[in-house]
């Protein structure tokens, strides 16, 4: 019955004006083609968050290729899709399974790919490869294509991690010869042990790729999880290396065949003009995105255009002919089924349970990095408060990498999702003890500036992503027009907390850091000529991930509801009834997406986006790291806060009132254990003292400049839309 509701709820469509194309029909040509990349497990969407303006689901896109596909059959043209890797490491669909991806990867497969690559996020755990080799390859035996990686198998043997390169005809008979590749630099944090990457340089100077270069195609396709440009953003006229060097070794065969380049891995939105009859496109990221690409089939330069479409119900039902309240992903025997999935999904890794209130939101760029409505603000003035362990331990200095936080978060109910789109990666916490106090002082020098400001110009109309590439002089790209955010850039590489040091400290120090940035630490400690050796320093918490701090810290400070910024009417409880969440974990886009604004002001709502870092000449979308929230969440989501899917609705109120209860004493033990300031080892558990020592500078007061821009809406997905339409339904109320 509950589920029955909560598609009941979201039956109508998201109102049309702000997320109808504002750009008319696709630019179909001869040869077209639709890219996802950077996707990071977002199976179920965004939900209502930004005013819906991302809020369909795979399975929404997998129907709309599957429907474009017949368009373009009728229309006598071709149509190729692709993916440029990182399906990995962003939810808690995709996180809280081992392996990571187990759930969302068949999902996203269900996407009718001509080419795929992989992407550095499905290489830096061995689980992960094993996952990708074993699971997603074979689903597309021919259409993956690796030419820099292979595979150890478990008796050492090295082979090829997929097929190199595919040869095949379009459906109107164009002949295409298609390449995968990886980035080449791996930095500092190398690929898990049982992958091999080597360079792209190196590749396409041996004899696999120079014979299989050698028969002329109408075209060639480059797939991979490279930039398109030599450094980040949408100006830089350089080619970025790896590509350069293929498509300079495609020149000296074949010196104008068209070539077209897909890449990723920036999370931007960019067209370049790569070469002579060399194209490439980019297409963000997080399911935000579809890139459409056409031209003539002849190549020319002329012909050449693009759309970055916002991924909603709205704009794909726009495309496709329908009318825009059409259920889309609920419409053929396979969205259905992927629906179904992604609902078990959000039972399985609880994703839509609530595990406290945001007070407000907090942003990654579209305010100042010393501002209380800056996520980097939230880390470096939370970290401290939540793991700080009482005296007599020493005070600790955190620091970690600026990617570890990867998304916006929005004021009110926080999920376990949430928790996992803001910071999802699992790195080990390591402490080095005892440091002088002079070397933390000095270690903030490691750290880069932040606080570029770049002003918008006067704009009116719905806040979005605004891309300006090689292309934006001839048309504009966006399918919807948007008005750009502010933009300030946030640290370039580091995070501290505390945010302020005291003036002078006679105490030893810990340095507490993820195992991600431990190579940097230790370069860093040995030009104070404190000696740390990777591989043998401790954990700060044993068994605690740096992607715990979200749920930790919101099971700790924010208990209570007083945000705002809320997606709903409805009063949600803390630790919301997995059955409850799992009726909604997935409603189709095409509904969840539907769901329309709770806010009679929220057509109007200039939404908090995902952090667009473009300025005046770039729409880039910073990613970084998203947390692993705890399976548990809190000690509030107790099984007597369960109800059945099939539980009549005063059965759910029932539940969800003593989850309420639960919470409620769960917050006030907290308090009372707080209050005992009993030393522990885990300063997150019931004995340990929150109180701050002394030695902790004061905060800084806020930032004069507010956010431009109040949220209205708060989900983060279809699960967490529908958890809270259906309360009001029932009255129930360290990694780039």
């Amino acid at each position: 019955m509950l589920v029955a509701l909560a598609l009941a709820a979201f039956a109508v469509s998201v109102s049309a004006g702000p997320l109808t194309p504002t750009r008319g029909a696709l630019p179909w040509n001869d040869w077209n083609f639709i890219q996802t990349t950077d996707l990071h497990g977002y199976v179920g969407g965004h939900g209502i968050q930004d005013g819906g303006k991302y809020s369909a689901n795979v399975a929404d896109v997998a129907v709309f290729v599957d429907e474009m596909r017949v368009i373009a059959d009728k229309k006598n043209a071709e149509l190729f899709v692709i993916d440029s890797g990182d399906w990995h490491d962003g939810t808690a669909y995709g996180d809280k399974t081992n392996p990571v991806g187990k759930l969302t990867d068949p999902l996203l497969s269900q996407i009718d790919y001509d080419v795929i690559s992989i992407g550095n996020h499905e290489m830096y755990i061995n689980a992960t490869v094993d996952q990708v080799y074993k699971n997603v390859v074979p689903r597309f035996p021919e259409r993956f294509l690796t030419g820099n990686v292979q595979y150890i198998k478990p008796d050492g043997s090295v082979v090829d991690f997929s097929q190199r390169v595919r040869k095949f005809k379009g459906s109107k008979g164009t002949k295409v010869t298609a390449f995968g590749f990886v980035y080449s630099d791996f930095m500092k944090q190398p690929p898990a042990a049982n992958s091999i990457e080597t360079k792209v340089t190196d590749e396409v100077v041996k004899p696999w790729f120079t014979e299989a270069i050698q028969e002329k195609p109408d075209f060639f396709l480059l797939v991979g999880h490279i930039a398109l440009r030599a450094s980040f953003g949408n100006t830089d006229k350089n080619v970025a290396p790896d590509w350069a060097a293929v498509i300079k070794s495609i020149r000296a065969v074949h010196a104008t065949v068209p070539i077209v380049v897909f890449g990723g891995h920036y999370h931007l939105r960019d067209f370049m003009f790569m070469g002579e009859n060399v194209y490439g496109l980019t297409s963000g990221r997080y399911l935000e995105t579809l890139g459409f690409l056409s031209l003539n089939k002849n190549g020319e330069k002329s012909s050449v255009d693009r759309r970055y479409l916002d991924v909603n119900v709205n704009t794909l039902n726009y495309h496709l002919g329908h009318d825009e309240d059409f259920a889309l992903g609920s419409s053929t025997k396979k969205g259905k089924k992927m629906n179904q999935d992604i609902i078990e999904a959000g039972i399985i890794t609880n994703a839509s349970q609530v595990i406290g209130y945001a007070p407000h939101d907090y942003y990654l760029s579209r305010v100042p990095a010393t501002n209380e409505y800056s996520a980097a603000y939230l880390w470096e003035s939370m970290v401290y408060k939540t793991y700080q362990k009482p005296a007599p331990a020493n005070p600790a200095y955190f620091v970690s990498n600026r990617g570890t936080l990867r998304s916006d978060i929005f004021g009110g109910p926080f999920t376990v999702n949430d928790a996992f789109m803001a910071l999802p990666f699992a790195n080990k916490v390591l402490v080095v003890e005892n440091v002088d106090f002079a070397v933390i002082a000095g270690f903030k020098a490691w750290f880069n500036k932040y606080n570029k400001h770049t002003k918008r110009a006067a704009c009116t109309g719905t806040p979005g992503l605004v891309t300006v590439d090689d292309l934006s002089p001839v048309s504009d790209g966006e399918d919807t027009a948007h008005c750009p955010y502010d933009n300030f850039s946030n640290p370039a590489k580091g995070l501290y907390s505390p945010i302020e040091l005291p003036a002078n400290s006679t105490q030893k120090w810990d340095l507490v850091f993820c195992d991600y940035v431990a190579p940097d630490v230790v370069d860093a400690l040995a030009s104070f000529g404190v000696v740390a050796k990777l591989g043998s320093i401790a954990e700060y918490i044993p068994g605690k991930y740096s992607n715990d701090f979200l749920v930790d810290m919101a099971k700790k400070f924010w208990q209570k509801d007083n945000s705002t910024s809320t997606a709903s009417a409805a009063t949600s409880t803390v630790a919301t009834s997995t059955s409850v969440s799992s009726s909604a974990a997935a409603t189709s886009s095409s509904t969840a997406a539907s769901s329309a604004p709770t806010s009679s002001s929220s057509a109007t709502s200039s939404a908090a986006t995902s952090a667009s870092t473009g300025t005046a000449s770039a729409s880039a979308s910073t990613g970084t790291a998203s947390a692993s929230a705890s399976a548990s969440a809190s000690a509030s989501a107790s099984a007597s806060a369960s109800a059945s899917a099939s539980a009549s609705a005063s059965a759910s109120a029932s539940a969800s009132a003593s989850a309420s209860a639960s919470a409620s004493a769960s917050a006030s033990a907290s308090a009372s254990a707080s209050a005992s300031a009993s030393a522990s080892a885990d300063p997150t558990s019931a004995a340990a003292s929150a109180s701050i020592p002394v030695y902790v500078a004061p905060q800084p007061a806020s930032s004069s400049v507010a956010p431009k821009v109040t949220n209205l809406y708060k989900s983060s997905s279809p699960a967490t839309a529908a958890v809270s339409m259906l309360a009001a339904v029932v009255v129930v109320a360290c990694m780039v």
